[in-house]
């Protein structure tokens, strides 16, 4: 997951997204404190761990790469519709994807016709790419790669900014990298949702002890004009299945004890497997986070939890983002289904405080 190697987030007065200055509280939760841009709204954890602890977290986690194994089958038909989405602006070329995992997009690139590269600092499930499908996945910080100005022509970062210290400088890393007229696609939670408007700090899709940044679409938008982007596309995908769905509405209600007396674990603890089985063999739980949530309404509204953007690097000689449109080689005129990243926040122990 991580890609991004020394530097964090810091303490600077100034906002990512819109460049203005200062920020106040927002709330706490999971033992952190976030604060928001005055200007614009976006978020971030105000007191993040160091880039020493991030970075020895993502060399050394297994647990995502298992959660990809798994999925690996259903993962390559999502990112082959994502690559469409590329291939709708571009041909085929040089591909690179930001916090790869075990590979699986890069994979679908290859079927494809790209020249995939992944770039990927957790060392054993880069290492399995690498043998299993002999993809090259580099476990080196970006800004450390040393790939040559515009060498690639399309560069996807999937469910990993938000993880990333300096969103804003990796984003203009990219953009030396791309070729002018190559694409970006993110996919990140999104914190202006529905849900999170309803679950507040209790989002656990969003909220979580990893994810140092909240965006929503006008904060993405805003922050990838700024590294040197024209947004093509920006949607929002809502899904009906939720398993943190009971977790985040007992937190939400203040229902913590509950919860666990109805799982059977102690106050002040969580226990996944109980809780799993608690979601899975009781009819209403299960109702709740498999059938109840309105999906179709919330994606139609535009107020999915997860946020998706499409964006074309400036051509230098354009001057600008917002006066350089481009055109697709053929356009559906949306992006992708696509399902949420893997589970985030169900080791969530304590509840969220909002500052007044």
């Amino acid at each position: 997951m991580g890609a991004e190697g020394p530097g964090g987030i810091g303490r600077s007065p100034v906002c990512p997204c819109c460049g203005g200055r200062g920020f106040e509280d927002s709330f706490e939760a999971l033992g952190h404190r976030f604060e928001a841009c005055r200007g614009c709204g976006y978020q971030r954890m105000a007191d993040p761990p160091s880039p020493e602890e991030r970075d020895g977290f993502y060399k050394e986690s297994r647990r995502h790469g298992e959660e990809a194994w798994a999925e690996h089958g259903k993962n390559l038909e999502r990112f082959a519709a994502i690559l469409r989405s590329f291939e709708e602006w571009i041909p085929p070329g040089r591909f690179l994807d930001l916090g790869c995992s075990l590979g699986t997009s890069l994979v679908a690139a290859r079927d494809r016709g790209w020249d995939p590269v992944g770039v990927e600092l957790s060392g054993p499930v880069a290492a399995f790419g690498r043998k299993e499908w002999g993809l090259e996945i580099l476990e080196t910080p970006l800004p450390e790669c040393g790939f040559e100005t515009s060498s690639f022509d399309g560069v996807l970062v999937h469910h990993t900014l938000e993880h990333l210290g300096d969103p804003l400088g990796i984003l203009r890393e990219i953009a030396r990298v791309l070729r002018p007229g190559g694409i970006l696609y993110l996919a990140v939670p999104n914190h202006a949702s529905l849900k999170a408007w309803i679950l507040g700090p209790w989002f656990g899709y969003g909220v979580t002890v990893e994810h140092l940044h909240h965006f929503s679409p006008s904060s993405l938008r805003s922050l990838v004009r700024r590294a040197g982007f024209h947004v093509l596309r920006v949607l929002t995908r809502s899904y009906r299945e939720d398993p943190r769905m009971v977790l985040d509405l007992c937190g939400r209600l203040g229902w913590e004890d509950r919860l666990a007396k109805w799982c059977g674990f102690p106050p002040g603890e969580f226990d996944q497997e109980a809780y799993v089985r608690f979601i899975t063999d009781r009819p209403l739980p299960r109702f709740l986070c498999t059938r109840a949530w309105p999906a179709r309404l919330a994606g139609w509204l535009g107020l999915g939890e997860d946020l998706h953007l499409l964006a074309r690097l400036v051509p230098r000689s354009s001057g600008g983002g917002e006066r350089w449109k481009g055109h697709p080689a053929s356009s559906t005129g949306s992006l992708p289904e696509d399902p949420p990243a893997k589970d985030h926040g169900m080791e969530r122990r304590e509840g969220p405080h909002v500052l007044r």
